[in-house]
């Protein structure tokens, strides 16, 4: 059961990435809100490997599968759906975002965004919001397609 829940977890969290992340992007840029676009194509090293190039947005779909295992597994305790949604939103807006400020900005050699923004709280809620949603969106398809596989056992 934990191989199953571990390959639902990952389509779930690119799921939720590609319908309730980009989803989001593409309603905030066309709000203004957003000064970005979803489904960016800039090129970008996969996993690090300078030859491999993929366009960002297959990047992001990678890691927001391996996000959709730790949701999947997190969440796999819990009884009350409400609650494994109400999780599976914090670990992407808390978790995720925590991840990539403080841990992916750095190895990157870039700067870490809450110091880079002078922790200006008008630039800041964007990441956890974004994520949020991707959370919130990744635990709904966990719950969809867990459904679904095991209608199908």
């Amino acid at each position: 059961m934990i191989a199953i829940r571990i390959g639902v977890g990952f389509v779930a969290g690119v799921l939720g990435y590609v319908v309730f992340h980009q989803g989001a992007v593409a309603l905030f840029h066309a709000l203004g809100v957003f000064p970005t676009g979803a489904f960016p194509t800039r090129a970008v090293p996969f996993l690090g490997i300078t030859a491999l190039q993929v366009p960002l947005f297959v990047s992001l779909g990678f890691w927001a599968g391996l996000w959709g295992i730790v949701i999947a597994l997190v969440v796999a305790r819990i009884h009350s759906n409400a609650a494994k949604l109400v999780v599976a939103t914090l670990i992407g807006a808390i978790g995720a975002t925590a991840y990539g400020w403080f841990v992916v900005s750095p190895w990157r050699g870039q700067p870490i965004p809450p110091i880079a923004a002078n922790w200006n709280p008008a630039a800041l809620w964007r990441g956890p919001l974004i994520n949020g949603i991707f959370g919130l969106g990744a635990g709904i398809m966990l719950r969809l397609l867990l459904g679904f596989v095991r209608g199908r056992r």
